[in-house]
Formats: structure tokens, sequence, C-alpha cells
């Protein structure tokens, strides 16, 4: 189910939105988040496809309004098909294990999971360009696939994701790679 975040909004521009945290409203989260603000990347396209009223395929567990800031069910046009995303934050929760903004990523009437371009383009929708975001393959115990044609981003808002180096994932095609000489290939 979805719940109001208690935040209030301001747009700093005119794509993106941002959420400044009212401490009042929640001293739990205060405490946790300090003076946090929380970006939602293109947040005018995003809450026009923001769903606002239950509807045959939609139970009323997922509607929401701009109230709910980060939370809510989207259903995005994309080159003639309709991708949903269901979107949470755990900024409601006491417990800071559930303080991640997750979106859920499915292509309405598809059996296959989305592509690799499609998570990228909800990236940028979501969040910040410069921002860490990632999938996650979990340990075998604790794997649940109650969709299968569903992927995930997370992003914790607790601590900063560690990420490794960029020159690990492979050089940049800008800059030639330089192999010390004491390295043989």
């Amino acid at each position: 189910m979805l719940r109001r975040n208690r935040l209030t909004t301001s747009s700093p521009t005119p794509g993106n939105k941002r959420y400044e945290f009212n401490r009042d409203a929640s001293p739990a989260f205060g405490a946790a988040f300090g003076s946090a603000e929380l970006f939602m990347s293109d947040w005018l396209f995003l809450n026009k496809h923001r769903v606002k009223a239950a509807t045959p395929t939609v139970p009323p567990q997922y509607i929401s309004d701009d109230s709910y800031g980060f939370n809510g069910l989207f259903r995005l046009p994309k080159d003639g098909e309709i991708v949903r995303c269901i979107a949470s934050d755990g900024t409601d929760s006491g417990d800071d294990r559930f303080k991640w903004q997750h979106v859920s990523v499915s292509v309405e009437y598809d059996k296959r999971p989305p592509k690799w371009a499609l998570m990228c383009w909800v990236k940028e929708l979501f969040w910040e360009p410069e921002e860490w975001v990632c999938q996650f393959h979990p340990a075998k115990s604790e794997y649940v696939n109650y969709h299968q044609a569903c992927l995930h981003l997370w992003r914790p808002l607790v601590e900063k994701l560690p990420t490794p180096l960029a020159i690990m994932v492979g050089p940049r095609p800008s800059r030639r790679l330089q192999i010390p000489q004491n390295i043989r290939l």
C-alpha cells in the first residue's frame, strides 16, 4: 500500500521537483536524514502519468497524488507501450532498513522483463543523472520472484551506495589505458 511521505514540494527548475522534508511531521525521519532533499528527475512527466484513480486493472491501494512525493504507480507511455512503475521510498517507516528509493519496472501485457535501455530511461526519469542507482541479484536463499517480467531499481536513503571505481568496469573511450611497464600481457 502506498503512503504519503509527509514531504512538501517546490520546483527548483521546470523539469525537476525537489522534496524538502517537513521535520515537524516526523521527527524520526528528520533525525535519520537531517536536511535531506530528494529529487525526481522529470517530475512534470511523472506526475502527468501518475495513477490518481482506481481502474479495473489498478486496485485502489495504488492510487496517489503529488502529495505522496516519490511514492506512487506511474503508467508511462514509451514507444507505443505502457511502462508500469511502482515507486516507494520507505520514508514513512521508523526503521532505517526500509529507507530505500525503489522503482519496480514492467511493460504492461509483456511477459518479458524490461530491456537495459528501458531501465536506463526509467532511471533518468526518477533520479538525477549523477545519482547512483542499482539492480540487485540476491542470494538464492533471499530470492523473491513475485512478477517474472519485472525488474527493480534501488537507491539507499540512509547510507551512500558503495560503488566500484570506473576503471574497474573498463577504460573510458576518450582515454587510452595506461598499463604499468612491470605488468606483462
